[in-house]
């Protein structure tokens, strides 16, 4: 849990130890994680019906990519 903590406290932290409280950071980094989290599913759901399975989903590829576009976007302004 103290790990968690740790984390939590550093992404919200500059390098100078500062909080970064700007509104952008504040609102764009959950959006950015959960867009994270949402392309590994998809994508670790295409491996499995791919391998497992024996067939792709057509639309998980092309959804991943468009999250990969998404998220360059979000995080280099």
């Amino acid at each position: 849990m103290n790990t968690i903590k740790k984390f939590i406290i550093s992404s919200l932290t500059d390098d100078d130890g500062k909080y970064n409280n700007d509104i952008v950071s504040l609102l764009f980094r959950p959006i950015i994680a959960t867009l994270y989290l949402i392309m590994i599913a998809i994508t670790f759901s295409q491996v499995i019906f791919r391998y497992l399975l024996d067939s792709a989903l057509p639309w998980a590829g092309e959804l991943a990519i468009f999250f990969l576009f998404g998220l360059f976007f979000l995080e280099h302004p």
